[in-house]
């Protein structure tokens, strides 16, 4: 398979993994409206490009595929965990701090 065309299937890939994330409801209430949907499916294409480059690298372009939506989804269905994590943390601190 050609490079771009491996390109195009990861970033399907991920892009699919984004939507099927808002499906289930994953997006954090920070991430509201239009933006935070396009920012969801946009993690999923990302980690997905990232995946399948580190992939190809490690396992050869068979394999690759398969590594981009693995990593997809773990960073599709982290990334909410970690910014509401992130956000509470935050908070916490800022009211340590006030006090």
């Amino acid at each position: 398979m050609a490079v771009v065309t491996l390109v195009a299937i990861w970033l399907v890939e991920g892009a699919l993994v984004g939507l099927l994330a808002l499906g289930a409801r994953l997006r954090p209430a920070a991430w509201d409206g239009a933006r935070g949907r396009l920012a969801l499916v946009g993690l999923g294409a990302g980690a997905a490009l990232v995946g399948g480059l580190l992939g190809t690298l490690a396992l050869g372009r068979l394999y690759s595929p398969a590594v981009a939506l693995w990593i997809a989804v773990v960073a599709v269905v982290t990334a909410p965990w970690v910014t509401a994590w992130w956000q509470r943390r935050g908070r916490r601190k800022a009211g340590a701090g006030a006090a």
